[in-house]
């Protein structure tokens, strides 16, 4: 009879191992900054005030160019800006945009390689207001994701992304600048119906965010913010409703501001859109309709 002692040991299997980590189906997370995208789609929108009149063109199959005008705000001027993208290839983009005041603001993207992805941001304000540069980069791997950005006002940010199980995400990102230095840590739990986010910062900063899919047409999103050293807590909520060829969007928080969006694409190249802005606790209104062609 053979000893059981002497029986060769079970093979050590890692975490890490690409084989396992296929066969529960674990995935690349995505980067930082997108931990919140399907939230932030429907809270943060971009209200506008007046009349907004956007035009893009395409110049060649590799070549587009813009034209964005907004007028008629009782608090904003009158501005108009030219836009222009060129994407040669599908691993690189150069875009950018500048008024007749002499702002202008520039991108380039590069795809170096399947798993390594560059951005270059540049803001040439108006004077005396200093120029801006930031520079990102990304490494994708087979379940997580490795970033860094660095710019020319002293930050540099990095960044970390991990699937753990199908499901759950966890993360971190650490900062610093010579009269700031900071981490974050950060959760997502995804199924077919919902996604939650956490967000907790040495700084003094908890974040919450929930959004649950009703079905096609219908998501509700939720989130909490809470300021220790500032002691302020606000708690926002919003929606989405898809129509057959139009979108709404609304949201209401704490703080006394409520607003809503509507996009409708009357043809597959023209959108008329309504925005109305109220923010009750200081007093200002925001309404106006936009165009866009092209």
């Amino acid at each position: 009879m053979e000893d059981p002692s002497a029986a060769p040991p079970p093979p050590q299997v890692s975490w890490a191992d690409p084989k396992l980590q296929q066969s529960m189906k674990i995935s690349n997370p995505g980067k930082y900054d997108n931990l919140e995208k399907e939230v932030s789609a429907i809270m943060h929108l971009n209200f506008f005030d007046g009349v907004h009149l956007d035009i893009a063109k395409a110049a060649s199959p590799i070549a587009f160019i813009g034209h964005h005008i907004t007028m008629g705000s009782p608090t904003e001027k009158e501005t108009y800006n030219f836009s222009s993208t060129f994407v040669p290839n599908q691993n690189n983009m150069l875009s950018g945009r500048i008024s007749p005041q002499g702002f202008l603001y520039a991108r380039i993207f590069r795809q170096l390689t399947p798993k390594i992805t560059t951005k270059i941001e540049a803001q040439v304000p108006v004077r005396p207001k200093p120029v801006s540069v930031q520079f990102e980069a990304d490494y994708s791997g087979p379940s997580y994701t490795v970033g860094g950005k660095c710019s020319n006002d002293g930050y540099v940010t990095a960044s970390i992304l991990k699937s753990v199980t199908p499901r759950l995400v966890i993360g971190g990102e650490g900062i610093y600048h010579p009269r700031m230095q900071g981490a974050s840590f950060v959760s997502r739990y995804e199924t077919r119906h919902f996604v939650g986010n956490a967000l907790v910062g040495t700084y003094g900063v908890v974040n919450l965010s929930y959004m649950r899919k009703v079905n096609s047409r219908v998501g509700l999103a939720t989130s909490l913010q809470v300021n220790v050293p500032g002691r302020e807590v606000v708690y926002a909520a919003g929606y989405s409703f898809n129509l057959r060829q139009a979108n709404v969007k609304a949201r209401v928080d704490s703080n006394g501001t409520i607003g809503c969006i509507l996009e409708e694409k009357i043809t597959p190249n023209f959108i008329f859109s309504l925005s109305s802005y109220v923010d009750y606790s200081k007093q200002d209104y925001k309404f106006g309709f936009g165009v866009s062609i092209g």
